[in-house]
C-alpha cells in the first residue's frame, strides 16, 4: 500500500502536467500540425503494443518465485529473453512502419514531416526496450522503481518539452518528445543491467520455444491491440489531418485518465 499511496501522488502531477502540455501545444498550433503528434503516437504505440510476445508476463507470474528460489539463472533467462525478442519484433515491424510513414508523409503531409516519422520508429523500438525492462522491474514488486523512472523522465521532459515548445516552435518541441525514450533506456538499464545477460540475449533457438510456449499472452497482446489501437492507423490513413488530430486530441485525453487510474491500482 506505501507503493500505491507514492504512486498516487505521482500520478497526480504527472496528470496536470499532461492535461497543460495537451492543452497548451493543441491550442497554440494548426489542426494538421498537431496531426503531426497523433502519427508519432501512432507509430510508438504500433511499436511497443506489437514487438511484445508476452514473455515479461511470464516474468510477472514467476520471477518472485525463483528469487525466493535463488533461481537466478532463471530470472537472467526471462529477463534477457524478453529484450531479445522486442528486438526481433521490431526488425520485423521496422519496413512495415516505414511504408506506413512514407505513405502518411507523401499522402496527407504533402511529402513534409518524413525524417521525424522515421525517427518515430527508431523512438518507437527504444520505447519497447523500456516498456520490457519496466514490466522486469513490475516482476521484482519494484513499482514505485518502475513508475517513478517514467515519472522522472518523461513527465519532466515534457515540461522542458513545453519550454522548448513556447520558446522554439514545434520543431523543437516533437525532437524533445523523441529524445525522451533514450534517456529513458539509460535509467532503466541502470536498475536492470544485474540481471541482463549477454550469454542468454541471442540464443534465438532457445528464445522462439519459449516464445511458442507461451504463445497465448503474445496473441492476447495482439487482439488487444486490434480492438484498442489498430483503429488510430486506419483513421489517420482515412481521413484528412485536421479530423485526425481532433481524433488523436481525444483519445490523448481519455488515455491520461485510463493510464494514471492503471498505474495506481495495479499495484494495489
Amino acid at each position: 500500500m506505501r507503493q500505491a499511496v507514492a504512486l498516487f501522488v505521482l500520478q497526480i502531477v504527472s496528470v496536470l502536467v499532461s492535461f497543460s502540455t495537451v492543452f497548451i501545444v493543441a491550442g497554440q498550433i494548426e489542426p494538421e500540425v498537431y496531426a503531426v503528434l497523433g502519427v508519432f503516437a501512432v507509430i510508438t504505440e504500433t511499436m511497443v503494443s506489437l514487438s511484445s510476445m508476452g514473455l515479461e508476463t511470464v516474468g510477472i507470474r514467476n520471477i518472485l518465485l525463483w528469487q525466493e528460489l535463488n533461481d537466478l539463472e532463471k530470472i537472467k533467462v526471462s529477463v534477457s529473453h524478453a529484450l531479445c525478442s522486442r528486438l526481433l519484433a521490431g526488425l520485423v515491424l521496422i519496413p512495415i512502419m516505414a511504408t506506413y510513414a512514407y505513405f502518411i508523409s507523401a499522402h496527407k503531409f504533402d511529402g513534409q514531416y518524413l525524417s521525424i516519422f522515421l525517427i518515430s520508429i527508431v523512438s518507437g523500438i527504444v520505447m519497447s526496450f523500456n516498456n520490457s525492462l519496466r514490466l522486469s522491474l513490475i516482476a521484482f514488486n519494484r513499482y514505485f522503481g518502475s513508475y517513478f523512472t517514467d515519472f522522472l523522465v518523461n513527465t519532466l521532459g515534457r515540461l522542458l518539452a513545453l519550454y522548448l515548445f513556447t520558446h522554439f516552435g514545434f520543431t523543437a518541441f516533437i525532437l524533445a518528445l523523441l529524445s525522451l525514450p533514450f534517456i529513458d533506456i539509460c535509467v532503466l538499464l541502470q536498475m536492470s543491467y544485474q540481471w541482463i545477460s549477454r550469454s542468454y540475449l541471442f540464443q534465438v533457438r532457445m528464445l522462439l520455444a519459449s516464445v511458442w510456449k507461451n504463445r497465448q499472452f503474445m496473441f492476447t497482446g495482439y487482439v488487444r491491440y486490434l480492438y484498442k489501437t489498430f483503429d488510430h492507423i486506419l483513421i489517420s490513413i482515412l481521413v484528412s489531418p485536421q479530423v485526425f488530430s481532433t481524433f488523436m486530441l481525444s483519445q490523448r485525453i481519455e488515455g491520461i485518465g485510463s493510464n494514471a487510474t492503471d498505474q495506481l491500482f495495479d499495484p494495489v
